[in-house]
């Protein structure tokens, strides 16, 4: 999250100026429900700050 709030994502990457930015949540096994809690509240926080949260 600081590395796309403070900017630094179009200092590495100048190209993504003007684009969405998406966070991707692969899991390889379904999640507890304590982590589907946790998800949801970091879903809530990121999606405040800007960005998109993605859970496959």
């Amino acid at each position: 999250m600081a590395f796309l709030e403070s900017g630094e994502i179009f200092e590495t990457n100048p190209d993504s100026k003007g684009k969405e930015f998406k966070i991707n949540i692969l899991c390889k096994y379904e999640p507890t429900a304590s982590a589907m809690w946790f998800i949801s509240q970091c879903t809530d926080i990121i999606n405040q700050a800007g960005f998109g949260l993605v859970m496959r």
